[in-house]
This record gives structure tokens, C-alpha cells and sequence, in this order.
């Protein structure tokens, strides 16, 4: 039914309500808003604001593992930033100085190997080159990912184990350590990439599936059963010593 052209007009039902106006749209857009509201932040030094705000004696502080500079961030990164953001977040509404520098790990064999697949034929010094361009642009690119998740943090200063600084600190503490009487030289085994030809750490070896018909259990000896067993390695065992004793003072001279 049309209403006759004479009448007033109905008001909308939304226009009799009393309600607060706002200006917030009426629908997100965060392909515009996401890029302005990162700028802002950024420009307003959001981080520095939050920083200088707490109470300098309640200091809260929350160390960063870095993740590896070879990819995008995953949902684990996500899950692991986003959640220490919360915590130090939470913590400046209390009250407290929160600092937080973030890091990246920018060593290891995954970028050698990916250097060197993509580059074959370079030189040992040319090698450590391209790691370290190939490290920091994966670094710019997760540090951009990372802002967009919100994360607040001192992006523009961040801890990388490439940095030189950082090396030398590591050479500052380890000498400190030797000359301290912490470090020992000893044989040790340690696994080798015949393929990669470098050293492996144990989470970095795979094990294929092996189906074994042996079974290997562990039980106490009575002690008759142990000195009919075990009686040459008892006596035995100072002989033994005094070798390892040996080998130690010949590894100490050199």
C-alpha cells in the first residue's frame, strides 16, 4: 500500500530510538583501516608512551625467544607472540615498566642449505653473505607480519644473533667462562651430515621406521650374579682410570 502524497511521512523505527552516536563505521574495513592504524601507531610512538608510563622500581620483564629468519610466521609464532603480548600488556595496565625487545635466531644450517641450493658455486665468505642478506630479509618481512597481529614491542631495535655486537658478547662470555675454569676440552661424539657435511644437533637427526624382533629390558643382578659378570670391569677399573687420567692432562697440554 502507498502512502497518499498529502501525509507526513512515518519516521523510521532506528529514528525514535534514543540512542549514542558514534563514529565508528557501521562495517570493518581492514584492508583500509589495518594499514592507518599501524601508521598511527607508529607515528604516536605508541611503544615509547607505554614504555616511559610505568612506575620505573615495578619493573616486569619478559624475554623474547627469537623465532628463525627462513619464512613466513606461522600459527605457532602467532600463538607464541600474541600471548606474550597479552601478559605484557596486562602488566602495564598494573602499573609496571614492561620492556620488550624482540629477536631473531639468524643461524643454522636450514638458511646454508637454502643459500646454497639457490646459489650453488659460491665461496665460503660469499656463502656467509648470502646468509645474511637472505636472513635479514626474512627478518623485515616477519617483523611487518608481526606488527599486523598487533603485537607491540621495540621493532625498530630488536636483538639479531648476526649483529655484531651480539657476537661479541658471546665471545665476552665465553672467554669469561674459560678464564673462570668452566670449559673443558674433551672427546666427545657428535653427529655428522655425510650429505650437508657439517655437525648435527641431536633434534636435527631423523630416524627411520625399523621393525626389530629384539627387545631390550632392564633389571636388577643379585650381587653373586653381578662380581661373576662384572669382575674383569671391577678389576679392571683403576687401570681404566688412570688412562682416562692420562688423556686428560695430554688434551690439558694441548
Amino acid at each position: 500500500m502507498t502512502q497518499p502524497a498529502d501525509e507526513k511521512p512515518l519516521n523510521d523505527f532506528k529514528d525514535t530510538l534514543n540512542l549514542p552516536r558514534t563514529d565508528f563505521a557501521m562495517r570493518p574495513n581492514p584492508r583500509v583501516e589495518e594499514p592507518e592504524l599501524l601508521k598511527r601507531w607508529q607515528r604516536d610512538q605508541l611503544y615509547e608512551k607505554t614504555f616511559v608510563s610505568g612506575d620505573a622500581k615495578k619493573r616486569f620483564v619478559l624475554h623474547d625467544g627469537p623465532p628463525y629468519a627462513n619464512g613466513n610466521i606461522h600459527l605457532g609464532s602467532a600463538y607464541n607472540k600474541i600471548l606474550k603480548d597479552i601478559t605484557t600488556k596486562s602488566r602495564r595496565m598494573l602499573g609496571y615498566n614492561v620492556p620488550v625487545t624482540p629477536g631473531w635466531d639468524c643461524h643454522g644450517l636450514p638458511i646454508e642449505s637454502k643459500v646454497t641450493k639457490e646459489k650453488p658455486g659460491l665461496s665460503r665468505f660469499e656463502v656467509l653473505q648470502a646468509c645474511r642478506l637472505y636472513a635479514q630479509h626474512w627478518i623485515d618481512v616477519q617483523r611487518s607480519e608481526f606488527k599486523r597481529l598487533g603485537v607491540l614491542m621495540n621493532w625498530e631495535h630488536p636483538y639479531i644473533t648476526m649483529s655484531t655486537t651480539y657476537e661479541s658478547s658471546i665471545l665476552h662470555a665465553f672467554a669469561q667462562l674459560v678464564s673462570d675454569g668452566y670449559i673443558e676440552r674433551k672427546n666427545k661424539t657428535v653427529p655428522w651430515c655425510a650429505s650437508c657435511q657439517t655437525v648435527l644437533a641431536n633434534a636435527e637427526i631423523e630416524y627411520a621406521e625399523r621393525k626389530d624382533p629384539s627387545v631390550y629390558v632392564q633389571f636388577p643382578l643379585v650381587d653373586d650374579a653381578r662380581k661373576k659378570l662384572f669382575s674383569t670391569i671391577v678389576v679392571g677399573w683403576p687401570r681404566a682410570r688412570r688412562t682416562m687420567h692420562k688423556c686428560r692432562a695430554f688434551l690439558q697440554s694441548h
